[in-house]
């Protein structure tokens, strides 16, 4: 990151010698940031834009991708193949599982069965769109007058325990509200 620094110095350097000690400075940075035996992608994308800017800077013809370049993606991760995690959830709703916390029955939990049902019915809707907590509160407890602050807690309570007993890395929330990562699979078990 030091070499954008570089970069930024060099751009502004008013006298040539100026100019070509910064760039000397970036390129060293670069040299020595390719010798790193794994770099990761946030490196190998930095060292590219990089060398483009130096490039530019020092008024030279923008650079071919160099073949020796490590490519963006690390070849393990390519090589294997993306298999989505599943969330398999039974008739009516009366259970789910998944691979890592097996079978969790949701007979006896009415609202916590219902608040799974409207996350799945979202995704299958809407993927990717949250669900605020009153839509929340809505759908595990439906024609409750219950208080803003008691629903609120109610809703928080619900998904910390689906969490627990096993949605924890399927169930996420984002500013929109809760729904169901986009790596994990819903199936419907008749």
């Amino acid at each position: 990151m030091r070499g954008f620094l570089d970069i930024a110095r060099a751009a502004r350097a008013a006298a040539p010698s100026e100019k070509e000690g910064h760039l000397s400075e970036a390129r060293a940075r670069i040299a020595n940031a390719r010798r790193v035996a794994r770099p990761g992608a946030d490196m190998r994308v930095a060292l590219r834009i990089l060398e483009v800017e130096a490039a530019r800077v020092s008024g030279a013809p923008p650079a071919a991708v160099r073949e020796d370049a490590a490519p963006l993606t690390s070849p393990r991760k390519s090589a294997r193949k993306k298999t989505r995690r599943q969330i398999v959830i039974g008739s009516g709703v009366r259970w789910f599982e998944t691979r890592e916390a097996g079978r969790v029955d949701l007979s006896k939990r009415r609202a916590l069965r219902l608040i799974v049902q409207r996350l799945a019915e979202a995704r299958e809707a809407t993927p990717g769109v949250g669900i605020d907590v009153h839509a929340l509160v809505e759908a595990g407890w439906p024609n409750e007058r219950i208080l803003t602050e008691a629903a609120t807690a109610r809703v928080y309570t619900a998904i910390k325990t689906l969490r627990e007993v096993g949605l924890g890395e399927a169930l996420i929330r984002q500013d929109d509200g809760y729904l169901f990562s986009a790596e994990w699979e819903i199936v419907r078990h008749a």
